[in-house]
């Protein structure tokens, strides 16, 4: 197919899709490289958070877009970091229900700052610099973080835990 061919509405939409696609990018670079959690963590806290408890394991499986397995291997991972916690389900006992430990609170809320200064610095098209600074001299988002190892799974350089 030419380029004449091609209707001028399709590339503008492929056009914004790819700078959506690398804005988004540059978002879980930044949280990656600041961020006391990986994104998987982050996602499946902010859901577990958002949604009414008791959350079912299937339910975050599907919120996440992940096979069921996918979803009990990341959880049952920040279930040793206490981040959430697993139990029967009163309604159906064959279920599991998933809930947000203190310790997970406090982490999504770190995370959160870390997440919104990312999204900060991307939409103001500057990413490498540090977010403006918020009344009250807080700069939006930024907090001081432990260097992160390199693994895949992004755990605190403070935090030792088995890699799946």
């Amino acid at each position: 197919m030419s380029q004449e061919e091609f209707p001028q509405d399709g590339i503008r939409a492929a056009a914004s899709m790819n700078e959506i696609r690398v804005r988004v990018r540059e978002v879980e670079k930044l949280f990656a490289e600041q961020a006391a959690i990986g994104l998987w963590e982050f996602y499946s806290l902010t859901a577990v958070a958002t949604n009414s408890p008791p959350m079912r394991m299937g339910t975050l499986a599907v919120l996440l877009g992940l096979h069921k397995s996918q979803a009990a291997v990341l959880v049952r991972r920040m279930e040793r970091r206490n981040l959430l916690t697993r139990e029967v389900s009163e309604g159906d006992r064959r279920g599991r229900d998933v809930f947000l430990t203190e310790a997970g609170r406090v982490t999504l809320d770190e995370a959160v700052q870390v997440f919104s200064g990312a999204m900060q610095r991307v939409r103001a098209g500057n990413p490498g610099s540090p977010p403006p600074e918020e009344p009250g001299g807080h700069p939006g988002g930024a907090c001081e973080r432990a260097p992160t190892t390199t693994s895949p799974t992004r755990r605190s350089a403070t935090t030792r835990e088995p890699t799946l």
